[in-house]
């Protein structure tokens, strides 16, 4: 959580400590193990 200080306005509360690329946490659905994923 950001201060009010650091705050811009009453959307901007919580702080970035990190980005991670699309391809690190995105998979397609055949590589999981959701068992409501019919796999072919």
């Amino acid at each position: 959580m950001k201060s009010p200080e650091a705050s811009r306005g009453p959307w901007d509360y919580d702080k970035i400590l990190a980005e991670l690329p699309a391809a690190e946490i995105i998979h397609p659905l055949a590589d999981g193990h959701c068992p409501y994923v019919v796999k072919n």
